[in-house]
């Protein structure tokens, strides 16, 4: 409600029915007088200004509807641009005669019910009251706020401005971020029903407030690009958890300095990437493709293609309270200074049935680094059925676990994992890099692993391989990502233990475990699928 001080016992009060406008909806506005208890303070004339912006609202027909007795008109409902800008005027001046006794002096009196229509476009409108009395006195009214919302969360267009009639990107999340609660937001067939599409985005980064599910039609249908002129999404504190699946976030840049090329996840709640693909961006600081500050859960996604100018070229996980996974993934081509697919700093992360190929890092960790940087804080990685091969470094391993002199560091551990193919660096495939505390590698057995390492010593390890084991290149072998099949004969063949993981049912691509005698080391299971 917004109140109208009025000299000392008069007040004008302006009640919208709601606070949230569908675009095809409409708006009643209630104006109110309250005398106060003097009878000599009731004015014979009240002059009232309604201003409101014209390209959100425009007065419905008929436009008002008077109630009091001995109201005897209204002057003008002709629009002004008293203001000279594009918001839009309606000065209203209502008057009656005393003789009437058409107004109790306490009653909170009803003058009109104003009635708005939206003029087509999603957002947030203001509505202010301003006017005088025929007794001398002025007041300026508390603005109303109404957020005009779209009649669904159905994105319509591939612009990035707005259009009357039409709901894009951007209006969508305004709309979900000024509702409470989680919005799904998806996006109309027609904007594919020819082939692939791009939505360009041109006025800067998606702000995301409040819980949403960004569904889009499939990576191969959709694509959002930033063309290198700002990020993607940035998740705020308040984002709660957000979901972003079938959809490909391409070209995202971050301003010098911050983190999060395609994604800044600072949410306190948990950011799901699903069945997506984040390609082509780039932070000056840390995640090329993501960076995230709170919990994050990346599946059936492939993020390749990506840079940052310090740590994690796919991925940087910041966060010593939330968990960051990855499963069913592939993290390729990303590269860095440190952890070229993946930085885990501080935090704790674990990377299931997922392939981590062909990244590189100009300093430690090509595929994979976890760090512990300060005392209380362990970084702690865990590494199952998973495939890393083909990484390069400048120095330190594929997998590299490292901790900062003074830091207590936690541990990588790695299980039915293979780690392939390190290319450069020091020739190590897992490497420590030991501060005051100590970094470590603890087997869970049944790993595969060439060139140099440290001691594993697990059950069914076996290092120093000397032959191939998988194919070379990542290839569509089915399912949603690149993978790398193993080779026939490869050692990897029904050496894992199915125990590790006994709930794990499908490998990285969703077809069966267990196609043959056993379980297969790494994220791909060999075999024929029986029909």
């Amino acid at each position: 409600m917004s109140t109208v001080p009025n000299g000392p016992f008069q007040r004008v009060t302006a009640e919208p029915s709601i606070r949230q406008l569908p675009v095809n909806g409409s708006l009643t506005v209630e104006l109110r007088y309250d005398a106060g208890h003097l009878t000599a303070h009731v004015p014979e004339l009240l002059g009232l200004r309604v201003h409101y912006d014209s390209t959100m609202l425009q007065l419905a027909e008929p436009a008002a509807d008077l109630f009091a007795d001995g109201l005897i008109g209204v002057e003008d409902l002709v629009e002004e641009t008293a203001d000279g800008d594009i918001k839009t005027d309606r000065a209203l001046v209502f008057g009656w005669v005393d003789t009437q006794n058409g107004w109790t002096p306490s009653a909170n009196q009803l003058l009109a019910k104003l009635r708005f229509v939206p003029s087509g476009k999603i957002g947030s409108t203001t509505i202010r009251l301003m006017g005088d009395t025929s007794v001398g006195y002025e007041f300026v009214g508390e603005p109303l706020t109404i957020t005009i919302t779209p009649e669904s969360l159905i994105v319509d267009s591939l612009d990035d401005t707005p259009t009357i009639g039409e709901t894009t990107l951007r209006e969508a999340i305004a709309a979900a971020n000024a509702n409470p609660g989680r919005d799904i937001i998806e996006f109309s067939a027609a904007l594919t029903a020819s082939g692939a599409a791009t939505l360009v985005l041109t006025q800067g980064d998606l702000i995301i407030e409040d819980p949403v599910v960004i569904a889009g039609p499939g990576v191969k249908l959709l694509t959002i690009s930033a063309q290198n002129n700002s990020r993607i999404f940035d998740l705020t504190a308040s984002a709660g958890d957000v979901t972003i699946e079938q959809l490909t976030l391409a070209g995202g840049q971050t301003p010098d300095g911050e983190s999060g090329g395609a994604i800044r996840s600072l949410t306190s709640g948990t950011l799901t990437v699903s069945n997506a693909a984040i390609t082509g961006s780039s932070a000056s600081k840390d995640g090329g493709g993501i960076f995230s500050q709170g919990g994050l859960l990346v599946s059936n996604s492939s993020i390749y293609g990506n840079s940052a100018s310090n740590g994690g070229g796919g991925i940087a996980h910041r966060a010593t309270s939330a968990i960051a996974e990855v499963i069913g993934s592939t993290l390729s081509g990303n590269n860095s200074a440190f952890g070229g697919g993946l930085m885990n700093f501080n935090a704790t992360a674990s990377i299931t049935n997922s392939t981590i190929s062909g990244n590189a890092t100009s300093s430690l960790g090509g595929g994979v680094v976890s760090v512990s940087h300060e005392a209380g804080n362990e970084a702690r990685l865990t590494i199952l059925q998973s495939t890393i091969a083909r990484n390069s470094t400048g120095a330190g391993g594929a997998v590299h676990a490292a901790t900062q002199s003074g830091a207590t560091f936690g541990e990588i551990a790695i299980g039915n994992s293979l780690v392939l193919q390190q290319i450069d660096g020091e020739n190590m495939t897992l490497f420590n890099q030991s501060g005051s505390s100590g970094a470590s590698v603890r087997s869970l057995g049944h790993n595969l692993v060439d060139g140099e390492t440290v001691a594993l010593g697990g059950t069914g390890d076996v290092t120093d391989i000397s032959v191939a084991v998988i194919a070379n290149d990542l290839a569509d072998n089915g399912g949603p990502t690149s993978t790398h099949r193993l080779l026939p004969q490869s050692l990897a063949i029904d050496a894992a233990d199915p125990n590790l993981i006994p709930n794990l049912s499908t490998d990285q691509r969703g077809l069966p475990r267990i196609l043959g005698g056993g379980l297969d080391v790494g994220a791909f299971e060999s075999g024929v699928l029986q029909p």
